[in-house]
């Protein structure tokens, strides 16, 4: 390759050569190492279940209170017809867990179309 000469102020290199610098082929390489303690290694999962749990909580809060009102099941947001008043108190408080867990999802759909 030729050496550029420097006349005055200028550079005599020609197009090739200016090409040649241009292109030049550069190897980078970069390795990163995490040596960090990871403090909460399942924090989308805990933020997954907080998330849920603020959702089914006015649910379940509204159909325990409903249910010690009542002493029946009402399906339904702001009305709705008692079922099971004629159960045994026995069965009722057998069927309350999935009371509850059916009408998490009915609360928060009933406020939303509400």
């Amino acid at each position: 390759m030729h050496t550029p000469q420097v006349t005055g102020q200028t550079w005599d290199i020609s197009r090739f050569q200016v090409m040649q610098l241009q292109t030049r082929t550069c190897r980078l390489r970069v390795h990163c190492e995490d040596r960090g303690e990871d403090l909460c290694p399942h924090g989308h999962l805990a933020y997954a279940a907080a998330t849920g749990s603020s959702l089914a909580l006015p649910g379940a809060a509204l159909a325990v209170s409903e249910f010690a009102h009542f002493r029946a099941f009402r399906f339904g947001v702001g009305g709705g017809v008692l079922r099971g008043q004629n159960l045994n108190r026995v069965v009722k408080y057998l069927l309350l867990p999935f009371y509850v867990v059916l009408m998490a999802p009915l609360a928060l759909l009933g406020t939303i179309i509400q």
